[in-house]
């Protein structure tokens, strides 16, 4: 399952992540600070910076 999530980097997204995925979900999380969310989320996520609550390019690069 695909799964785009906000919070990714928070108490319960950094427990929530590594059980996404270990049952083989590919994740994307979106973060205002990219660099800071690929420093502490696994390799396997894929970050997009943006500010989810502004419309933009993010929303294509994030669901494709």
């Amino acid at each position: 399952m695909d799964v785009l999530m906000t919070g990714g980097t928070g108490l319960i997204g950094r427990a929530l992540v590594p059980h996404l995925l270990a049952r083989g979900d590919n994740v994307t999380v979106v973060s205002r600070n990219a660099q800071r969310a690929a420093g502490v989320l696994p390799d396997l996520v894929k970050v997009v910076e943006a500010d989810p609550a502004v419309e933009g390019d993010w929303l294509d690069e994030a669901c494709n």
